[in-house]
């Protein structure tokens, strides 16, 4: 553990790293993140020392490259800093280490299921705690909120789960590659109010 980081991201926008050896303790339960009054934590992942950026995507389909190093190194307690500044209502839906340049895309999928690929090389980096680049044009009835965003190294399938229950496989070649500042194409039927809440990668297809 000497010497390695654990990252967290939270909704609210807050970003952290932490000493592994700081979880190297005898008890069977312990803090590993604190939270501030309605937050909520989304990502928890050890460094990888070759991916020296983070990317993060708000609901609001704003999105923010910082590098790794701006974010402060603080115990297990610690709630983090900022990693992107919110907008009203808005929340964090996805945060992941990455490469500058690295190929593969990010997914990003809205409530009325309208979808796309973004290359990663358009993400530009940013300074932390920024308002951050729009990574989806939000728009009437193709979506008001990103429900959520993956990312993409290779052809692979995802799920869409509606707030009926039901649930659509998709694989990543039907969905459409466009750049950063653009809505993308529907993908699954969202009607009558049975929107979209959730999306995941199917790691076993």
């Amino acid at each position: 553990f000497e010497h390695k980081l654990m990252y967290f991201a939270t909704e609210g926008g807050l970003v952290k790293a932490t000493p592994m050896e700081e979880f190297d303790v005898k008890k069977s339960k312990i803090l590993a993140c604190g939270l501030k009054d309605g937050d909520r934590l989304i990502y928890a992942k050890p460094d990888a020392p070759d991916q020296e950026n983070m990317l993060f995507i708000t609901s609001d389909g704003m999105s923010i490259n910082i590098r790794k190093k701006e974010i402060s190194v603080m115990g297990r307690s610690g709630k983090g800093v900022g990693a992107i500044r919110l907008g009203k209502h808005a929340k964090v839906v996805f945060a992941e280490q990455l490469r500058n340049g690295q190929d593969g895309n990010i997914l990003l999928m809205t409530e009325k299921g309208y979808a796309k690929l973004t290359p990663i090389a358009e993400f530009e980096e940013q300074g932390r705690n920024g308002k951050g680049l729009k990574a989806y044009q939000l728009a009437g009835d193709s979506g008001r909120s990103i429900v959520g965003a993956l990312l993409v190294e290779k052809i692979s399938m995802v799920t869409g789960i509606q707030k009926s229950g039901d649930m659509s496989k998709l694989s990543t070649e039907t969905i459409p590659i466009a750049a950063r500042n653009t809505r993308g194409e529907q993908v699954i039927l969202a009607v009558m109010g049975n929107d979209v809440s959730e999306l995941y990668q199917n790691i076993f297809d």
